[in-house]
C-alpha cells in the first residue's frame, strides 16, 4: 500500500516543476520585456530630449531667417523706392537729351552752313597768307643777302689792301751785284697786320716758265718785312741778287760779268726778275696774300732799265 501511494506523487512534482519552470521562464521574459520596454522608454526619452533641442534651435534659426527676410524686404522695398525715383529721373533726362538732341541738329546744321561759308572764306585767306608766306620769306631771303652783302661791303670797305710797287734797278754794272725791291703800300680804313714781306732778285732766260710758276727760291737773297702798315705810308724794302739760283756762268762771286750784263741790257734771252709774296691780315682777322714778279728789261727811250709786270699764276686778294 505504501508503495502504491507513493508512485504518483513524483508525477505531480514534475509537472510541477515543468508548470513553475514555465511561469519563472515566463515571468523571466515578462522581467526582460519591462526591462527592454524600460530600456526602451529610456532611450526615447534621450532622443526626445535631443530632439527637443534640435528643434529649439532650428526654431530660433527659423525666427532669424525670417528677421533676416524683413529687414531684406525692407532693403528692397527702399531700393524698389531708390530704383522708381532713377527710373523718373532717367525718364526726365531722356526726354532733356531728345530735346538737346533736336536742338544740336538744328545748331549742327546751321553750323554747317555757317562752316561751308567759313572754309571758302579760309581757302581764301589761306591762298593769300600762302602768297604772304611765300612773298615774305623771298624778302627774307633778299634780306638775308643784302645782309651778307653789306657785311661783305662793310669788311671790304674797312678792310686793308696791300699793294707793292717796283723800285728801279740800282748798281746794275758789270763787277756788281744788282738791287732790287719794292716800296710797299696799305690802302683803305684799317692798317694790315703781321704783315710779311718776301722777295728775290734771280736771272733767268726771257720769257722764263720757272718765273711763270711763282715758286719763290728757298736759298739765298730776300728782304723780309714784319710789320704793321698804316694806310698812306709806303715803306721800302730792297734786295740783292740770289747768287744760288743763278745760271752758272752768268755771275762770278755773286755780281755780273760783261757778257751777262750785255745780255741783261739787250733783254733779249735773258731778264732781272724781282719775285715775291706779300702776306697780311686785315683788322677783321683774315688772312690775305698778294703775289708780286717784275722783270727789268731795257729802256729804248731812256737807255736804262725799266721794271715791267711779268705773269704770274696767282692773282692778289
Amino acid at each position: 500500500m505504501p508503495s502504491r501511494s507513493r508512485s504518483p506523487r513524483p508525477r505531480r512534482s514534475t509537472l510541477i516543476r515543468i508548470v513553475r519552470a514555465l511561469k519563472r521562464r515566463s515571468h523571466q521574459r515578462q522581467r526582460d520585456s519591462k526591462k527592454e520596454h524600460a530600456e526602451n522608454e529610456r532611450t526615447m526619452a534621450r532622443w526626445t530630449r535631443r530632439l527637443g533641442v534640435l528643434t529649439i534651435i532650428l526654431a530660433v534659426c527659423a525666427i532669424a531667417n525670417v528677421i533676416a527676410i524683413f529687414l531684406q524686404l525692407g532693403e528692397m522695398h527702399s531700393g524698389g523706392v531708390d530704383t522708381h525715383n532713377l527710373a523718373v529721373a532717367a525718364g526726365e533726362q531722356a526726354e532733356t537729351a531728345r530735346s538737346q538732341e533736336a536742338a544740336m541738329k538744328a545748331q549742327a546744321k546751321a553750323a554747317d552752313t555757317r562752316q561751308d561759308r567759313l572754309i571758302s572764306a579760309n581757302e581764301k585767306l589761306a591762298g593769300a597768307a600762302s602768297t604772304q608766306a611765300n612773298a615774305s620769306k623771298a624778302l627774307a631771303a633778299a634780306g638775308a643777302g643784302q645782309l651778307i652783302v653789306a657785311q661783305d661791303t662793310e669788311q671790304r670797305q674797312l678792310r686793308a689792301y696791300v699793294f707793292v710797287t717796283p723800285l728801279m734797278l740800282s748798281d746794275f754794272a758789270p763787277g756788281l751785284a744788282p738791287i732790287a725791291g719794292v716800296a710797299v703800300q696799305a690802302m683803305g680804313a684799317t692798317p694790315a697786320y703781321g704783315a710779311q714781306l718776301q722777295q728775290h732778285l734771280i736771272i733767268a732766260e726771257y720769257p722764263s716758265e720757272y718765273v711763270m710758276t711763282g715758286i719763290l727760291p728757298s736759298e739765298g737773297g730776300g728782304g723780309v718785312l714784319e710789320s704793321t702798315i698804316v694806310p698812306g705810308v709806303k715803306r721800302a724794302q730792297t734786295t740783292t741778287l740770289v747768287c744760288m739760283s743763278a745760271r752758272v756762268g752768268l755771275i762770278e762771286n755773286c755780281q755780273l760779268k760783261q757778257s751777262t750784263f750785255a745780255a741783261l741790257a739787250d733783254g733779249q734771252h735773258f731778264r732781272l726778275y724781282l719775285i715775291g709774296r706779300i702776306t697780311y691780315k686785315d683788322t677783321f682777322g683774315h688772312q690775305h696774300s698778294t703775289p708780286f714778279c717784275f722783270s727789268y728789261g731795257p729802256n729804248p727811250a731812256t737807255g736804262g732799265m725799266n721794271p715791267y709786270g711779268c705773269y704770274r699764276s696767282e692773282n692778289p686778294d
